[in-house]
């Protein structure tokens, strides 16, 4: 007669109230280059002049995490959050952010125009 195997055991899976992260730990983030962006835009864009569309710009900057890279169409991508494809406002701060975002951006000191 063949012998039987022993069986294993599982682990037993536990409740814990401990699953978030703990007060005073920090997120890191891995530097990474953002082509196109997730979620709602964090800044608010005020017009389709070039002064507000810079100013939306340095926002956006200034709120990524230190180790993110935008590409420039991120910035165009969160352009469709405020204006439709087809208006004269899209087109006109296309246009603005094509000579304020000429390459990628890490920090506001990238930024042209």
């Amino acid at each position: 007669m063949a012998k039987k195997k022993k069986r294993r055991t599982r682990t037993r899976k536990g409740v814990s109230g401990d699953w978030g992260r703990k007060p005073g730990t920090e997120v890191s983030y891995t530097p990474a280059k953002i082509a196109i962006p997730a979620g709602p835009c964090p800044v608010e864009l005020k017009g389709s002049d070039m002064i507000s569309v810079k100013e939306w710009v340095i926002g956006l900057t200034k709120d990524k995490p230190d180790a993110y890279t935008y590409q420039p169409s991120v910035y165009r991508y969160w352009v469709r959050h405020f204006y439709d494809f087809w208006t004269d406002e899209h087109k006109e701060v296309v246009l603005n952010l094509e000579k304020i975002v000429t390459k990628d951006i890490k920090t506001v000191e990238d930024l042209g125009g």
